[in-house]
């Protein structure tokens, strides 16, 4: 294989990688403060969700803002990664808590007791 073909794969994995840095970095940052007594399998699970949401709510909150910057691209990923397990986690927890059935309830008139 030529260097040219290595150069060109270095480049495009370069190109794809280097934008989840950002994400990576706030998912790994919350992990240390949300991810206590978590299993190695639920924390590598969480940093890839925090990548997930970081990746595919960051653009669109770019295209509503209708900034085009690449450091505010960035700072969104990380903030969006370090936030969303934080948001995920209450919202487990609160789906635990009985959240559906009041809803549920509130919804389709019944009471709450």
């Amino acid at each position: 294989m030529s260097p040219d073909f290595w150069q060109m794969a270095y480049l495009a994995l370069k190109d794809m990688l280097l934008p989840l840095l950002p994400s990576l970095a706030g998912s790994v940052v919350s992990l240390q403060f949300v991810g206590r007594g978590l299993s190695v399998y639920h924390k590598l699970s969480s940093i890839c969700a925090g990548v997930t949401c970081a990746v595919y709510v960051a653009p669109v909150l770019i295209r509503w803002c209708g900034a085009d910057e690449k450091e505010l691209h960035a700072s969104l990923q990380f903030l969006i990664g370090l936030f969303a397990l934080a948001i995920g986690r209450e919202i487990f927890r609160e789906i635990e808590n009985g959240l559906i059935q009041k809803i549920r309830a509130r919804l389709l008139g019944g009471t709450e007791r």
